[in-house]
């Protein structure tokens, strides 16, 4: 399944290793907002742009008509002299003037800018909340194991010590023990959080987010 992810049958390893507790903030919102335009759902339609411009203007290209030239040689009976002759043919669009192609490209053309338009404020928003859970979990998690974790496991060893001494009963340890596995239960929940919202924004971005800073 891990191979898979980025395209491959079978793997080519044989374990994965990874540091859950490695985190760091993200960079500023405006740093991933300039990479939207690497974002799939964004860039097809960048080609599917050029696409419907071109066709717009063959469409508009056909409204000129193209003229006609040839060239061949004439006996003149009267004289008996031979005369070499052009021909310039140049239709005259009366009729077709290639209205209904040039609105039809045009409607595609701006339909396509439209979506395009509608992708890019998707995305935008998608990578605001993102990047906002990204940096809320980054201070939970910094928190919790820089100012929480260690208060909790001094309160704890300080209350199994008064245990041992028979100054604090059992209950009162287990309840602290209780706290202690709360907040690092709470912490793993974090770090969840933290790496899903990384990787979110990474694939908003088409691209890895370490390149950004």
């Amino acid at each position: 399944a891990l191979a898979a992810v980025w395209g491959a049958e079978e793997p080519d390893f044989d374990s994965a290793a990874g540091d859950l507790e490695r985190t760091s903030p993200p960079a500023p919102l405006d740093t991933f907002v300039a990479r939207i335009a690497g974002n799939p759902d964004v860039a097809r339609f960048e080609a599917e742009r050029l696409e419907r411009a071109a066709a717009l203007a063959l469409a508009r290209a056909h409204r000129v008509p193209d003229p006609r030239v040839g060239a061949g040689a004439r006996h003149l009976a009267g004289s008996g002299d031979a005369a070499l002759l052009f021909e310039v043919v140049v239709p005259l669009p009366v009729f077709d003037r290639q209205q209904g192609a040039i609105a039809e490209a045009a409607e595609r053309a701006a339909k396509t800018a439209s979506e395009r338009a509608a992708a890019l404020r998707q995305v935008r928003l998608a990578l605001i909340a993102e990047h906002a859970r990204w940096a809320a979990a980054h201070e939970e998690v910094r928190t919790l194991r820089d100012v929480l974790l260690p208060d909790v496991e001094r309160a704890l060893a300080e209350l199994r010590a008064a245990y041992g001494s028979g100054r604090v009963s059992q209950l009162e340890v287990l309840g602290a023990q209780r706290a202690a596995f709360d907040s690092i239960d709470r912490m793993l929940h974090m770090l969840g959080e933290y790496h899903q919202a990384r990787v979110a924004c990474q694939r908003l971005v088409g691209g890895f987010v370490d390149e950004l800073r």
